[in-house]
């Protein structure tokens, strides 16, 4: 589900969960922002909505500075994969809330690789490494199931 800003504010649909997520895991972006990602949906309802942990609690959820995580989910919005929504009603002490989305542009923005390219990658370094680790002894205490010889 394709959603940009220019969609009416009243439009409470975010993008679905698991697609977003399919597409937030093969972006090429900073481990922190992906990081990030990913913990935002876990906050999302099934409809990639409701997400509102605030700033200071994914600072400390990740060990990252305050200013760090502000600076990620800049990113995150940059690339058109969150979107703030309005506080409507809501306290100002409470955080801002978002959706998941998955503007138009959002593949002009970041480099997403299609899920055939990223099965490719992968299969090229799991042959690089094939072979290569080759089985190591084990302890001398660690008989696979010989029976102890008692003189």
């Amino acid at each position: 589900m394709s959603r940009t800003s220019a969609d009416p504010p009243g439009d409470s649909q975010g993008a679905r969960v698991n697609e977003w997520i399919s597409i937030v895991r093969r972006a090429r972006m900073h481990d922190r922002t992906k990081f990030i990602a990913i913990l935002m949906a876990s906050y999302a309802s099934a409809n990639g909505t409701d997400i509102f942990p605030g700033v200071a609690r994914l600072a400390v959820q990740t060990g990252y500075d305050y200013r760090t995580v502000q600076r990620h989910l800049r990113q995150l919005r940059d690339a058109g994969l969150i979107e703030p929504m309005p506080r409507a009603k809501m306290p100002r002490r409470f955080a801002t809330p978002y959706r998941l989305t998955i503007a138009d542009d959002t593949f002009t923005r970041i480099d997403v690789p299609s899920p055939a390219a990223e099965d490719a990658a992968v299969e090229k370094i799991a042959a690089a490494h094939r072979g290569r680790h080759k089985p190591t002894a084990r302890h001398k205490n660690d008989v696979q199931n010989e029976p102890a010889d008692d003189p």
